[in-house]
């Protein structure tokens, strides 16, 4: 159905076009990443060929907003420049350019759903197709599991929100905190410190939706990984992050338990 050749060509010649520089660079590896995330979660629960095809598609082109995201703001934070997941979705099918990647617009309304939904705290109480939740889902999974890969192999330093010298002296945010012992996806709106991205990255997996994604992040340790990034110096933070690591490493054991 999707000839990947085609579709990693048109990819390349599409993000190529942009000023090379980290940014760049990062979310090509990362959309590679992504990708291949929802081809291992898709076999995981068993679909067909076309649909790991059409799971590994939407993988490639869920942050292809990035690129002109990052070109003309040169940032990550959709908050002080544009939804990246809408702007993607404008530059797929606002002049047809999904066609470059897949002939066929049967699967136009599920892939248009999954790229703007991926981004969310939640899905869209919209979406009740129940094919198009499942995709919904693996590529929420299939990124943010990436994004563990993102922190940690490209550097804090590319990911953090707020200027600092040093992140060691930073002070966590209460709510913040609480959510994410509370075994909750972190409200971003109560960011104020780059030690509180931190912590938000890890609830990420409170919001998983498979057993395979918890399997991920616990055999490449990415929980401790995450924590150990900085050497916490304010006793404070030190002493929510022991908190944290303890309280997530539980949850993972126990689900995958269930």
């Amino acid at each position: 159905m999707i000839d990947f050749n085609n579709v990693l060509d048109k990819f390349f010649e599409y993000s190529n076009q942009f000023k090379n520089n980290d940014k760049i660079d990062i979310k090509k590896r990362h959309s590679l990443r992504v990708m291949r995330n929802c081809e291992k979660l898709a076999i995981y629960l068993g679909l067909n060929e076309e649909d790991t095809e059409l799971a590994k598609l939407i993988g490639i082109l869920h942050d292809i907003g990035r690129f002109e995201q990052i070109n003309k703001y040169n940032t990550f934070l959709d908050r002080i420049s544009v939804n990246h997941a809408e702007l993607g979705v404008k530059i797929l099918f606002e002049n047809n350019k999904i066609r470059d990647f897949i002939q066929t617009d049967e699967y136009d309304d599920l892939i248009k759903a999954a790229i703007l939904n991926h981004n969310y705290r939640e899905i869209s109480k919209d979406v009740t197709d129940e094919k198009t939740l499942l995709y919904c889902k693996i590529i929420r999974d299939a990124d943010k599991i990436d994004i563990f890969n993102v922190v940690i192999e490209d550097g804090i330093e590319n990911a953090v929100v707020f200027k600092i010298d040093d992140i060691s002296k930073e002070t966590v945010t209460n709510e913040i905190v609480e959510d994410c012992l509370n075994h909750k996806s972190c409200r971003k709106e109560y960011m104020k410190t780059n030690v509180d991205c931190i912590v938000v990255w890890i609830s990420y997996i409170y919001n998983l939706n498979f057993k395979q994604s918890l399997s991920i992040i616990k055999d490449n340790n990415y929980i401790d990984k995450m924590i150990t990034l900085v050497n916490y110096r304010n006793e404070r933070t030190c002493s929510a992050m022991k908190k944290i690591r303890v309280s997530a490493n539980k949850f993972v054991e126990e689900k995958l338990e269930e």
